[in-house]
């Protein structure tokens, strides 16, 4: 699938039961009207849950600029 221009492709939090732009297609860059101010979980995408490597804990609840 490819984002068009000037789009957003945005998934919810809970991939499984979440409405968002697989269920209502893409977002009108215009409408966004914020921005993220804060990093509540990370984990590194191309690893397991179960490795010990997998979680930034020094990024958690850092302020984003």
């Amino acid at each position: 699938m490819t984002v068009p221009e000037g789009k957003l492709f945005v998934m919810g939090d809970n991939r499984y039961n979440s409405l968002d732009s697989r269920f209502w297609g893409f977002l009108d860059v215009d409408q966004v009207m914020g921005k993220g101010r804060i990093i509540y979980w990370h984990h590194v995408p191309d690893k397991s849950f179960f490795d010990t490597d997998s979680y930034w804990l020094s990024r958690v609840f850092t302020e984003l600029n």
